[in-house]
């Protein structure tokens, strides 16, 4: 995100302001500019003197402005870090602080999964004198383009199908992601290419036998392959969750009724219709061909029914395999 690469490059020149909100519910970028204010704003010498970390919960707003108003020993600033401030009842009494922050304070304040309105006098005030960044998490569809830069950026390149296959089970979460990429990228140090056996070695992931390829099988009509993958996860079950394949197939038929209505044409009238990498676009067309808007709509009566089944609504004993089975027949014969 260039906002949070932004806010890096001034304080790597030195450009330090006394307050920091960094608000939203994508967390990685939060994550990445805090730890950035510990790693680098203090020497270590500094660091037992004038680096302090609070968690929310556990203060409240008296104690912490005392904290915030007392001058840094031994060095030119104290850096503060002010974790879940979302769940500090008091926060709204650090108000006055912000009206008249200390120069020789950095004030950080992680504000994950909530944002504080713009009219409000906090917000007011900390934009005043400091800088607000609003992290948003990723749509599904700009992941893929996320992982290519970032690989890009190191100097590789990835198969679309295994940036697909990290897609498929991580989904939009990049904190999750940016692990399973540091992983690959070092491992990949002297080649040029990342691919599905790549990701199915250091991350885990099978490259035949994923809830992508089940999904792509039940869209082609492929039985054999399809009924393949299920006894893979009968045998391992940890490699398809039931709540996980019941989201990705509701997802998949859904967006085969938005086909169906719109009706899109070229393949990038299909991308931003159905927000989907393009290296999805000819599984949808494929799969529009084969199922028609009525049993589209049949199929999603049947995913949200073994989706239910699984959570043990109407069954007497929750067995997934044999769930599993009888979901995949029924989408297929519908």
């Amino acid at each position: 995100m260039k906002e949070a690469q932004k806010i890096l490059d001034s304080l790597r020149k030195g450009e330090i302001r006394p307050l920091y909100l960094l608000q939203g519910d994508e967390p990685y970028y939060i994550d990445l500019i805090t730890d950035y204010f510990e790693a680098h704003l203090l020497d270590e010498s500094e660091k037992s003197f004038n680096f302090h970390l609070f968690y929310g919960q556990d203060l409240d707003a008296t104690s912490l402005i005392e904290r915030l108003r007392s001058f840094p020993m031994m060095g030119q600033r104290q850096v503060i870090i002010l974790k879940e401030a979302q769940q500090m009842r008091t926060f709204k009494g650090l108000e006055p602080y912000f009206e008249n922050p200390v120069a020789s304070t950095v004030f950080v304040i992680n504000y994950k999964g909530k944002k504080i309105a713009k009219n409000t006098k906090i917000y007011k005030n900390i934009a005043k004198h400091g800088v607000v960044f609003s992290s948003q998490r990723l749509y599904e569809n700009r992941v893929p383009g996320w992982i290519e830069q970032y690989v890009a950026e190191k100097g590789l390149k990835i198969r679309p199908k295994a940036t697909a296959l990290l897609v498929e089970y991580l989904g939009s979460d990049l904190s999750k992601i940016m692990n399973s990429l540091e992983k690959l990228t070092i491992n990949k140090a002297g080649t040029s290419m990342i691919s599905e056996e790549d990701i199915e070695e250091q991350v885990g992931i099978s490259k035949d036998y994923n809830v992508f390829e089940l999904g792509n099988a039940v869209l082609n009509r492929d039985v054999a392959r399809a009924f393949r993958i299920i006894r893979y996860f009968m045998a391992n079950p940890k490699a398809g969750p039931m709540p996980v394949i019941t989201a990705s197939l509701y997802m998949l038929y859904s967006k085969l009724l938005l086909w169906h209505r719109y009706r899109p044409g070229s393949s990038g009238e299909i991308v931003k219709l159905l927000k989907i990498s393009p290296y999805y676009s000819n599984d949808y067309k494929r799969g529009a061909s084969n199922y028609n808007e009525g049993q589209v709509r049949k199929a999603i009566d049947i995913i949200a029914t073994y989706d239910l089944k699984s959570k043990g609504v109407g069954v007497a004993e929750n067995n997934d395999g044999a769930l599993l089975q009888e979901l995949t027949y029924k989408i297929l014969n519908v």
